[in-house]
């Protein structure tokens, strides 16, 4: 199996279950999905039209994010909500601490324009672990990026025994095909011309700041 983040061909089977099969890279160290078992886009969205983001513990959820970053980002910055889901809610809550914020995704705002943009920092709140070409997409993500830009990215890093993975609530939701751990980061971290992975007061919360040339 080769890889989808660091294109090594070598890779191992860490587990299995009845709905999908994982490897995990010899290289980077992250766990995959083959694409076979990816969801088709249709099915992708269903998914994601019944999650519930209107609601006040929703808002509360990405308030605490929110609160987490706003120690790192300035009313003179422009920022990104890359995967924002069904809503632009993270984009009002910054408003609120007048710090612009556009919003995209890939199903609910498709604004490629973002790409045509530069950023001060990007947002990746329960987004990365989705990514079918995750080296493509952060590849695009940080060239989008001034200097010293910073993207903050919330996901679970994996259980690296493999009994607690097999057994892992994350990996049980079909939208998410590819986990990280310190050691995944750290390589998009390094290849992609970031300062070496930060994690930040909010568990599952870890910054990236790119390095000036």
């Amino acid at each position: 199996m080769i890889c989808p983040l660091c294109h090594h061909p070598e890779s191992s089977l860490f587990d299995q279950d009845k709905f999908r099969t994982y490897y995990r890279c010899e290289a980077c160290t992250v766990v995959y999905v083959p694409h076979e078992y990816f969801l088709k886009s249709n099915e992708e969205k269903g998914r994601y039209d019944a999650h519930q983001n209107n609601d006040s513990s929703y808002e509360a959820y990405l308030s605490q994010i929110a609160l987490n970053i706003f120690a790192h980002v300035s009313t003179e910055q422009q920022g990104l909500d890359f995967g924002c889901g069904a809503t632009t809610l993270m984009q009002m809550i910054f408003a609120r601490k007048s710090i612009k914020l556009d919003s995209y995704d890939l199903y609910f705002f498709p604004n490629e324009k973002i790409w045509e943009g530069t950023y001060d920092f990007i947002i990746m709140s329960e987004v990365i672990e989705h990514l079918r070409n995750p080296l493509e997409t952060m590849e695009k993500l940080a060239a989008c990026l001034k200097p010293k830009g910073q993207i903050f990215i919330k996901t679970k890093f994996y259980p690296e025994n493999k009994q607690k993975f097999h057994e892992w609530f994350y990996k049980r939701d079909l939208t998410h095909i590819i986990f990280f751990n310190d050691m995944s980061l750290n390589w998009f971290a390094s290849r992609l011309g970031f300062k070496k992975l930060k994690s930040l007061n909010l568990p599952d919360l870890y910054q990236l700041i790119k390095e000036e040339k």
